[in-house]
């Protein structure tokens, strides 16, 4: 369930290290998984996180509450655990999506590293909002797009190795200026 991007943007050397980092980083996180079998002879467990998290995905994002309202929406202030801490990103799991927040974005106040304010295993409040990354061929919009901007994006196909949607931006809904 780590997924890491590996392109021209996203080039910190080679996959096996990366992923060897982001797990040294997590170190002692709490973590959910499914027990799928035991061995008593051996005193082993088998288990599986991705299903666990797949089934907090379904619960959270798929299920409506008493009144019929999504669970899950923009704007919303939830709890995230934090699964691991690096200079300057924390790595947080919510309702069984794992997202890197960056150190500018978890703070009003300039942080120099993150791993003086924040540990493995703590729980922080977070305000969700829509976004994902994809990459967009074309813009139908006059203006140019920035970073962080709100668009209308029509997806023309997955692009399951890397992980993103491949698409147009119809038009610039909100700059961030």
């Amino acid at each position: 369930m780590i997924n890491l991007l590996q392109d021209a943007e996203h080039d910190y050397g080679e996959l096996a290290l990366r992923q060897n980092k982001v797990l040294n980083n997590m170190l002692g996180c709490e973590m959910d998984f499914i027990v799928k079998g035991l061995d008593s002879k051996t005193r082993s467990i088998v288990a599986s996180r991705k299903e666990a998290m797949l089934k907090k995905r379904q619960i959270f994002y798929l299920d409506k509450d008493p009144s019929g309202t999504a669970k899950i929406h923009e704007d919303r202030v939830v709890q995230a655990r934090v699964i691991a801490v690096a200079e300057k990103v924390v790595r947080a799991e919510i309702f069984g999506v794992e997202t890197s927040i960056l150190a500018r974005d978890l703070s009003f106040d300039w942080m120099g590293d993150t791993r003086e304010r924040f540990h493995i295993g703590d729980h922080i409040l977070v305000r969700l909002s829509i976004g994902v990354n994809a990459i967009a061929h074309s813009c139908y919009d006059s203006r140019t797009v920035g970073k962080k901007d709100n668009v209308s994006f029509v997806v023309t196909h997955i692009d399951e190795d890397r992980n993103v949607a491949v698409g147009i931006i119809t038009r610039i809904i909100k700059q961030n200026l």
